[in-house]
């Protein structure tokens, strides 16, 4: 109820209810997290510092950044992520504008760009996606 997220069916903005965008809403649309953070989850996609990683496996375990670049080998969906590094795509969270419900959520994971033909990394841009300014307060 407290995010901007898409239809049930895949892939399109919807507007209900305290949504009221189809599209991005803009930041601070909706009342802030027991954190005191705005927009954690859905309206656009968060770009983090970790690198791809097909699994948690493969992941620090003291909740550092994913900084390893390793070549790429996984089958399945994400077979044509083979021969690429892994810092070639990195990790996105929270779900965005034209996500279904159940993928508006910290733990939702992607990762971008997506593979095939088209833009690398340093030119990649989507509507569905944005970064968030954080520091470490250590």
């Amino acid at each position: 109820e407290f995010a901007n997220h898409g239809t049930e069916e895949c892939c399109g903005g919807f507007a209900s209810g305290r949504d009221k965008w189809v599209n991005t809403s803009p930041g601070g649309a909706f009342p802030a997290n027991s954190f005191g953070l705005h927009d954690m989850n859905g309206n656009v996609m968060q770009w983090v510092e970790d690198c791809f990683a097909p699994t948690y496996s493969d992941t620090p375990r003291d909740g550092s950044a994913n900084r390893k670049s390793v070549a790429v080998n996984v089958i399945g969906d994400l077979k044509d992520l083979n021969g690429t590094m892994t810092c070639d795509y990195r990790v996105l969270r929270g779900g965005d504008w034209a996500q279904q419900v159940r993928w508006i959520r910290s733990a939702a994971r992607s990762f971008a760009p997506p593979p095939g033909p088209g833009p690398a990394l340093n030119a990649y841009r989507s509507g569905g996606v944005g970064f968030r300014v954080a520091r470490d307060l250590r």
